[in-house]
């Protein structure tokens, strides 16, 4: 059961790899946006704290939601290239393929929040939390990730195609 739910995790992050607009969407745009915000806002005005220190959660937040749009992508491509019937015959239950979605989802949503925060910081984010505190947003924003998830993977069921 675990083997199938890897090797579909695998296929899944094959498929990241190997289109790139895939890999702009999923990695990329995250990491631009920061960037962009972290230039044109970073020391902006002498705001004392600077503008970007109060825009930056909202980027953590962005970058957790944006995966709605690329779970349903994903999802929909899947089904309209025959992915779904080919599982169908095989023993892998339905729940290990939502699962291996998941898993894979929520593996690229740590990426996309680690390459904000450390674009962030290197920008000159500097939270007025401890680690204890950093860690606890991290948390909160896995279980942003995990709804964003859940709710592309609706919106991929509802949609008609990608």
């Amino acid at each position: 059961m675990i083997q199938r739910v890897l090797a579909l995790v695998k296929m899944e992050l094959l498929k990241l790899i190997r289109e790139p607009a895939n890999l702009f969407m999923n990695l990329l745009f995250p990491a631009i946006l920061t960037l962009v915000f972290g230039l044109a806002f970073g020391s902006l005005g002498g705001a004392d704290p600077p503008l970007f220190d109060m825009m930056a959660p909202g980027l953590f937040a962005y970058a957790c939601i944006f995966i709605i749009m690329t779970v349903s992508m994903s999802f929909t491509d899947d089904r309209e290239n025959g992915l779904l019937k080919r599982i169908n015959v095989t023993p892998t239950t339905s729940t290990q393929f939502i699962g291996s979605h998941i898993i894979t989802n929520m593996l690229i949503a740590v990426i996309q929040l680690a390459i904000v925060y450390v674009l962030s910081f290197i920008m000159g984010y500097r939270p007025n939390v401890d680690v204890s505190g950093v860690i606890m947003a991290f948390i909160f924003m896995l279980f942003l990730s995990l709804c964003s998830v859940g709710l592309g993977l609706i919106t991929a069921t509802i949609a008609k195609s990608a």
